[in-house]
């Protein structure tokens, strides 16, 4: 019932606040709006706020995810302090999280300018770790990722619909992504993140519902930019045998569909380039060049946080497009961080996604309670990260609060199994 009225009112939303990206007044209101709807039939406030995280993406407005974030840090205070309960979280979480945030002060250390530097740390490091820790160390924890992966599905779900309505009444639009003040890679990446969790749903129990859902985040994916749209089709089908009598033909179809635009688009920009009118991928190429040239110089504690671009013209005083970043997660972090601070922070997520892989595999077999939703969180991530191979994803508070909120339900699951087993957590 929450879920319809919700998807009715930003529906309305997106009416009212026209085709205009940069006209956010009467899209924030409906926002707001449909945030004092969530708190009426909505009693835990950390429910709230997964509940309406996912709908903020197609906003893009970052005092929208401050707020929450400082919500979240501000609920986990008072639960730690007032209550008296502590962290709350297993030895294995402290440590994650000690490295993470150990790794980003590197990045404070390094920057000249501290108080921005302090900010991005709060921004992508503090902010996505209260999410993390607000979703592991609740029992209610399962319920929360829950209630991400629904409404993260009926999000996306809406902005097929609204880049089908931008297709249908402005086709001269090559990738609607403006109508949702949103770069299409964005929208791509995220919701080819997404659809595991359609998979997940579908897994649980086969409705119309949930193909109807289904079928409109293929559809976001189609007509946006999505690098990762063949792969998380594929690779997320492979993981649950039981749709592939159902599913296995039409997501094929879409593979093949999305194939042939990206390889059609593919050699017309590959003739660009070669006579050199292809401003993206040219850039990359110089831009990946500058940033292997700073990191050698500044091997160790790299040159700090979003000081990329003011140096990035030093090396190259013609540049064919600023950029802001080295469109490299790997190139990025070094840079901000140093290679020592890059490998500390990918390292411990790629060893927890690892850990979290082979405790799944090693669960296949026994059909354990949370298997879906764990095997969709899995390749979420893993497709948030191989998205990082030309761009830079952990520069934005949404992107990264989202991606920690998937970390957090992957651990939060494995935690229910291990209570449902009888296991001792060593929790404080």
């Amino acid at each position: 019932m929450l879920g319809t009225l919700l998807t009715l009112w930003l529906v309305l939303s997106l009416q009212l606040g026209g085709t205009d990206p940069l006209d956010q007044s009467t899209r924030l209101l409906p926002l707001g709006l449909l945030g004092a709807l969530g708190l009426l039939l909505v009693k835990d406030p950390y429910q709230w706020v997964f509940l309406l995280f996912p709908y903020t993406l197609m906003y893009r407005v970052d005092p929208v995810y401050w707020a929450l974030g400082g919500l979240v840090i501000l609920l986990l205070m008072v639960d730690m302090f007032q209550a008296g309960t502590g962290l709350r979280l297993t030895r294995f979480d402290r440590r994650l999280l000690g490295i993470v945030l150990g790794a980003g002060l590197l990045g404070v250390f390094s920057s000249p300018d501290k108080p921005e530097a302090l900010f991005m740390y709060f921004e992508t490091y503090l902010l996505p770790l209260a999410f993390y820790m607000a979703i592991v160390r609740s029992p209610r924890g399962g319920e929360y990722v829950r209630s991400l992966i629904l409404h993260g599905v009926i999000a996306f779900a809406i902005i097929g619909l609204g880049s089908l309505y931008v297709k249908i009444t402005q086709p001269w639009i090559p990738r609607p992504g403006g109508f949702f003040n949103m770069y299409p890679t964005m929208i791509g990446q995220t919701a080819a993140a997404v659809l595991p969790f359609c998979y997940a749903r579908l897994a649980r129990a086969w409705n119309p519902r949930d193909v109807v859902l289904l079928a409109l985040v293929f559809l976001a994916m189609l007509l946006t930019n999505t690098r990762m749209a063949v792969l998380t089709t594929v690779l997320g089908l492979a993981l649950y045998p039981e749709l592939w009598a159902r599913l296995a033909l039409p997501a094929l179809a879409f593979a093949a569909a999305r194939t042939w635009m990206v390889e059609r688009g593919f050699f017309n920009r590959l003739e660009q380039v070669s006579s050199g009118l292809e401003e993206s991928v040219l850039a990359r190429f110089i831009g990946w060049k500058a940033a292997l040239q700073l990191i050698a110089a500044h091997p160790w504690l790299g040159i700090g946080f979003s000081r990329f671009q003011h140096l990035y013209v030093t090396i190259t005083p013609f540049p064919i497009i600023r950029l802001l970043h080295a469109h490299n997660l790997l190139l990025n972090t070094s840079l901000e961080l140093g290679i020592p601070g890059m490998l500390a922070l990918l390292g411990s997520i790629g060893a927890f996604l690892g850990r979290a892989g082979w405790r799944l595999f090693r669960s296949l077999k026994s059909a354990t309670r949370w298997q879906p939703e764990r095997k969709a969180l899995i390749v979420a991530c893993l497709v948030f990260l191989g998205s990082g191979m030309v761009d830079s994803v952990f520069l934005s508070a949404s992107w990264t609060m989202l991606f920690w909120a998937w970390m957090g339900g992957i651990r939060r699951l494995e935690l229910d199994e291990e209570q449902a087993e009888g296991v001792a957590l060593d929790i404080r």
